[in-house]
């Protein structure tokens, strides 16, 4: 039988996280934050990123604390933590890039009408600073939700689903002022690069691509204890296959990897 639409589900929006899939700046942030724990006489080992990617400063502050009690002499507080972190990554912006294949997924999908809007879990300046550095137009986002805003509201961050339902939550407000549909849980998509995010989309109930590269490499026992668990919700690909695994989504394709049927979907447009 061949592959044919799907008319369970028809993705109406696009949220994507920004540090590490709008904008590759792991590999700047994580030297930056290691650079800061030096300072506080803490050594951040490449094997604890496997739990730190995509979490906050406060929770990296949290879990550098739990084992390092003495680290509190040199940052007291969260917030001393994450202002010196800020501090790092602004000195290092020059070293910021935009990952294109992500900011093509974004300009296709505003082409095909999908509303998009950026969901982080860093501080507002930072990510605004962020996607302009790269590129991006922000004008042509639906809106931009931080960690700023979610704490401001008591929400939780990522990995908890608050930034994510509350995103759906700011569309439909805004899709209404415009007489538009709401968009449901199951019309959402997700971008990310971190189990941190991935979890969070996972527990909002929205369909999440995982983009994976090395700095989060992932066990495979992991990523098929994820797809089987997941399946139709949790997709993971990387920089190479997300155009394929996008573009099968946005139309109607519950897209599976080792499919013996060929997918054929319309193709991104060159800029």
């Amino acid at each position: 039988m061949s592959q044919t639409l799907s008319t369970m589900f028809n993705i109406k929006a696009l949220f994507m996280d920004v540090d590490g899939t709008a904008v590759l700046s792991e590999e700047r942030n994580r030297e930056a934050i290691e650079h800061v724990a030096e300072q506080g006489g803490h050594t951040i080992r490449p094997e604890d990123w496997d739990y730190l990617a995509g979490a906050g400063d406060e929770v990296i502050w949290e879990k550098i604390c739990q084992k390092n009690p003495d680290f509190i002499l040199s940052y007291p507080t969260a917030d001393d933590f994450e202002q010196a972190c800020v501090a790092a990554y602004t000195a290092r912006k020059a070293e910021l890039k935009v990952n294109e294949a992500v900011r093509d997924i974004v300009q296709h999908f505003i082409g095909n009408n999908v509303s998009v809007a950026a969901i982080s879990n860093s501080l507002s300046d930072v990510v605004k600073d962020n996607l302009e550095i790269t590129g991006y137009d922000t004008d042509l986002l639906d809106f931009i939700l931080t960690k700023t805003e979610i704490r401001d509201l008591g929400l939780q961050t990522k990995p908890a689903p608050d930034p994510y339902l509350h995103g759906l939550k700011i569309l439909n407000e805004q899709r209404q002022e415009r007489g538009l549909d709401t968009v449901a849980v199951s019309e959402c998509l997700i971008l990310e690069d971190s189990l941190t995010g991935v979890r969070a989309a996972l527990k909002a109930g929205m369909r999440v691509i995982h983009i994976r590269d090395d700095s989060g490499p992932l066990p495979e026992a992991e990523q098929e204890r994820l797809e089987k668990a997941h399946d139709g919700q949790y997709y993971s690909c990387d920089l190479n296959t997300l155009p394929l695994v996008c573009l099968s989504l946005l139309h109607g394709f519950n897209y599976r990897k080792n499919n013996p049927e060929p997918i054929h979907v319309p193709q991104m447009q060159p800029n």
